[in-house]
């Protein structure tokens, strides 16, 4: 395939799809960041008095727990309600997804609409374990599944064109 010719993919997003880049976004960004580190740092703090006033060891023992479960919840919770409030409520994703890449930009349409953008448009691109995501802001995407491809060398060339339009703005997996 040349790395002239328009790339065309289309495709449908799952809940799964949505699931997978919410958690992977969310680990992330700094939106988690500052969570742990309050409830760390909250956790910390009660254990240090709950230690200086020479109480029992058990309390300090079940607040950590508690804190812990409720990190790991909201780190798997989080991303699932995400994706199924996308999933129920936006009426672009619900049908096939269609893109074409070109040296132009990228065209999408969907059941609801149809857009056009230049490349100067997308803030970055980011690649993950089953996805490409299209920055266009700091947390607005596009995501591109990886197996919307026909084969490797049809995604390689995805990514050629990606290395060549959004110079010093990717990070792809080599």
């Amino acid at each position: 395939m040349s790395d002239q010719e328009p790339i065309e993919i289309a495709f449908r997003l799952t809940l799964r799809d949505f699931y997978k880049v919410y958690f992977h976004t969310l680990l992330r960004m700094w939106l988690l960041i500052p969570i742990v580190i309050c409830m760390v740092a909250l956790l910390a703090v009660s254990a240090l008095s709950d230690f200086t006033c020479r109480t029992s060891y058990l309390i300090p023992a079940l607040r950590f727990v508690t804190v812990a479960a409720a990190l790991v919840g909201i780190g798997f919770a989080l991303p699932y309600l995400l994706a199924r409030n996308t999933m129920r409520t936006s009426p672009m994703i619900k049908g096939e997804i269609r893109y074409v890449f070109s040296e132009s930009g990228v065209e999408t349409v969907t059941t609801a609409s149809r857009s056009q953008m230049d490349w100067a448009g997308f803030h970055r691109a980011v690649e993950i374990k089953d996805f490409i995501l299209l920055y266009m802001s700091s947390r607005v995407f596009h995501i591109v599944p990886k197996k919307a491809f026909v084969d490797a060398s049809h995604l390689e060339s995805f990514k050629s064109l990606l290395r060549r339009k959004m110079e010093g703005r990717i990070r792809l997996k080599p």
